[in-house]
């Protein structure tokens, strides 16, 4: 068994004790999620590295459904004594709460013969890989990004994360899920004039380092994109068609669709609340059915 599918089993068993936990207290049901994850971050700049910061965390949560009311609770401190005890007063806190009839606990049906699948989330490489390699890393990007006369500065870096995370519920559900990530960038700076700095950027990442622009790439676009800001001036304001870029697409949808969340229309916080088989939602649904180029 490996050291992540050893750790996975240990999150298993954590949150498996607090839902007995929370049942015992009192909770009619309980969903508890145990996780564990490690970053680590570089940054270079001035010809030096500048950052090193590694941080590890170990978190718990918890959702509770105690006499048809609803509440949820975190913490970081997993000692047993002291996690029973905060168990109990997190169902005692949940009993005093106003009864919320739209909360229930996800129906064992909808997660019964769900498909083990691997998504392919995990890349070996990267929790092997060296402080050597994200200097260089940063380094290949920081010469590129200097590769003009007029560039007064650049900062360069690399952060790359693993994670392992366990859920338990007290109607039947359990399930792991373990994922890795890396992102490198750098950020630069030009002289235009006596007055004007124009800044660009340019960061990629994923779940795996194959299949992302390298390092030199990374550098000479960000350095590409700042000179490209050479001579911006600010535009009239005009009611004309709006061209979005690639980039922002994605934040603009996703803005968008938080509108149709149920959270949100539930609680009357979506201009979509009311509007539900209109064309405009059928609009913004339909969306999703079309691949984002």
């Amino acid at each position: 068994m490996t050291a992540n599918k050893s750790m996975a089993e240990e999150l298993l068993d954590q949150a498996r004790n607090t839902v007995a936990l929370a049942v015992g207290a009192g909770a009619d049901d309980a969903v508890a999620s145990v996780s564990c994850g490690r970053a680590l971050e570089f940054q270079y700049r001035a010809d030096k590295l500048e950052k090193v910061q590694e941080d590890t965390s170990r978190s718990l949560g918890i959702a509770l459904y105690v006499d048809g009311r609803f509440s949820t609770h975190g913490t970081n401190d997993l000692d047993p004594a002291r996690l029973s005890s905060f168990v109990s007063e997190a169902v005692a806190i949940t009993r005093e709460l106003e009864p919320d009839p739209h909360r229930a606990i996800t129906p064992p049906e909808l997660y019964a013969q769900r498909p083990e699948v691997d998504l392919d989330l995990v890349d070996g490489t990267l929790l092997e890989l060296s402080r050597e390699e994200r200097i260089a890393w940063c380094r290949q990007m920081d010469s590129e990004a200097h590769g003009h006369p007029d560039v007064i500065s650049a900062t360069s870096g690399v952060t790359d994360s693993s994670g392992v995370s366990a859920r338990v519920s007290s109607n039947g559900f359990e399930g792991t899920h373990e994922r890795t990530s890396v992102w490198y960038g750098t950020e630069v700076t030009i002289r235009e004039d006596d007055l004007k700095r124009p800044e660009a950027w340019w960061w990629v990442g994923g779940s795996h380092q194959e299949g992302l622009p390298s390092p030199q790439d990374v550098g000479r676009e960000a350095l590409r994109r700042v000179l490209s800001r050479r001579g911006s001036e600010k535009v009239p304001s005009i009611r004309t068609t709006m061209v979005v870029d690639p980039e922002a697409g994605s934040g603009l949808l996703g803005r968008m669709m938080g509108a149709l969340t149920a959270g949100a229309i539930q609680q009357q916080r979506s201009f979509l609340a009311d509007r539900k088989g209109t064309r405009i939602a059928s609009s913004l649904l339909s969306i999703t059915d079309e691949p984002l180029r």
